[in-house]
């Protein structure tokens, strides 16, 4: 994993968690747009600009490649279903605008919304892990936790 502050992962790690305990404060957004809205930045700035927009976003692009139980695909990481609910990773991109219409993505009666609630945990593990690793870099290169 690439390197990213405690400042950064701390700020991302919490807007998950609001998220997490809160609900989504956009039913019709996924997790960047959710983040994006709690954080009150861009969801995807200029990628010439290296701020804490881009910061964010770029560990966000990361992770949901990362995703075991997802699609390997950044931009669309939670799998398609059918309404019968088989797994269909093509129709991904197909029902995350269907059930962003009708702000339906977070619903857990269906296996679209609750493979958003699984990659919304897994996210917050993976930056718990990640701000832990960087809290050790930064005292063992002699830096104090802030």
């Amino acid at each position: 994993m690439l390197y990213f502050n405690p400042e950064t992962l701390h700020q991302l790690l919490m807007a998950l968690w609001e998220i997490k305990l809160r609900g989504p404060v956009n039913k019709s957004g996924g997790i960047c747009m959710n983040v994006s809205i709690l954080l009150e930045v861009e969801p995807a700035p200029p990628p010439e600009e290296e701020n804490t927009d881009h910061t964010i976003r770029r560990l966000l692009t990361q992770l949901f490649k990362e995703w075991p139980d997802g699609t390997g695909n950044s931009f669309n990481p939670v799998p398609g279903y059918t309404i019968f609910g088989k797994r269909q990773d093509h129709k991904a991109h197909r029902c995350f605008n269907l059930f962003g219409r009708w702000s339906l993505m977070w619903v857990k009666w269906h296996p679209y919304g609750r493979a958003r609630w699984r990659l919304l945990d897994w996210l917050i593990q993976q930056v718990e892990a990640e701000l832990m690793f960087a809290q050790f870099t930064e005292l063992k290169a002699g830096g104090s936790l802030s």
